[in-house]
């Protein structure tokens, strides 16, 4: 078994995107998105750069409610990037 690997969300999507940057991230039919690693990678960016500009910082709890959509993705990992902690609230409660 290979061992554990310190790194953050954002410094693997870095990290793929870099490495696979054409092959493909993101595929949302219904929302028409089709995104590639580095074409995730830069939305991904973009979202972190607006959430620290609305004051996240690293270590914020984020509460999310909402049901399965790209946005939910960026989210995630966007928060992975700033140091915020997403908490997913289900929809079903």
């Amino acid at each position: 078994m290979s061992a554990f690997v310190h790194k953050t969300i954002g410094e693997l999507i870095k990290d793929t995107s870099t490495r696979y940057p054409k092959n493909i991230a993101l595929i949302s039919p219904e929302f028409g998105i089709r995104q590639t690693y580095r074409e995730f990678y830069q939305t991904c960016q973009d979202v972190a750069k607006g959430l620290m500009a609305i004051g996240i910082k690293r270590g914020d709890n984020i509460a999310v409610w909402t049901t399965n959509i790209p946005e939910w993705t960026y989210l995630q990992c966007s928060l992975g990037m700033t140091g915020g902690v997403l908490v997913s609230v289900n929809t079903n409660y």
